[in-house]
């Protein structure tokens, strides 16, 4: 695997006027020394390396190494991690033709904007979409494993490899389930995103679908989450990365959890 640098943080004291303040303490980039939080004394800091060395060792002990496809990416000048990890050796036909190839994701941030978190993290060959699945929609089962951070990390970590095959199960669910253009149309509008990304996954689930736009034309929920993806994928990520992402596991939960009903 080639080498990755990983923004470092460290936790220092807060001062006031010369007086240091015992409640509260600074998250600062080693390097640049910018501020990435000020929280309560009892912050943990978890290094993103620390995460990033957890979730790729658990999965290179499942799968050899040279299988592994690795992406991180930092925003908010390094405060904000999203790695990914894909398996190349583990690929599943959600239907004929459409090849999906499985891995987890997992974030970490230094600036409080959001939590240590695990997912399924799968890519569509045949559009180079992305999909996001979150732990809840897998229903994966909490694993006890001590008080500390980095034994809760990897019993997340474990869970999500555990749950794959079952998301494969999901995906092929959300391919067999059938609604209407009308509902297809209404699952669109209820996302708070602008009115071109609304037209377009409309056109995009149409021509997936390969349907008029009437009313009652039936197609499959996974016509319509693969509309969502691709938006979010090739259009939203461009513009912002974070926002991409939590919109594509706003789709596995809406979407996806539909097929499951």
């Amino acid at each position: 695997m080639e080498k990755l640098e990983f923004p470092e943080a460290e936790i220092v004291p807060v001062y006031v006027e010369g007086r240091k303040i015992e409640d509260w303490v600074a998250v600062v980039n080693k390097k640049t020394r910018e501020v990435y939080n000020i929280p309560t004394s009892n912050y943990e800091l978890v290094q993103h390396k620390t995460v990033f060395e957890i979730a790729y060792n658990e999965v290179a002990s499942r799968y050899p190494e040279e299988a592994l496809q690795v992406d991180v990416t930092f925003t908010r000048r390094g405060a904000r991690m999203f790695g990914k990890i894909l398996i190349e050796t583990e690929e599943a036909e959600v239907k004929p033709g459409d090849i999906v190839r499985l891995g987890i994701m997992f974030t970490n941030s230094y600036d409080g904007s959001m939590g240590i978190w695990t997912g399924g993290y799968f890519f569509r060959l045949v559009c180079s979409n992305g999909l996001v699945m979150p732990r809840e929609i897998l229903k994966t089962h909490t694993i006890h494993m001590g008080d500390s951070i980095e034994e809760r990390i990897k019993a997340r970590v474990i869970e999500i490899l555990d749950s794959i095959e079952q998301a494969v199960d999901i995906m092929k669910a959300a391919a067999a389930k059938k609604i209407t253009w009308k509902e297809a149309v209404e699952l669109v509008e209820s996302f708070d995103i602008s009115r071109s990304h609304k037209e377009r996954i409309k056109r995009l689930i149409l021509k997936e679908a390969g349907i008029q736009p009437e009313p009652d034309a039936e197609l499959s929920l996974w016509d319509v989450y693969n509309g969502f993806t691709y938006e979010f994928t090739h259009h939203i990520a461009r513009m912002n990365y974070e926002t991409a992402v939590a919109l594509n596991a706003r789709a596995a939960r809406v979407v996806l959890a539909m097929a499951m009903r």
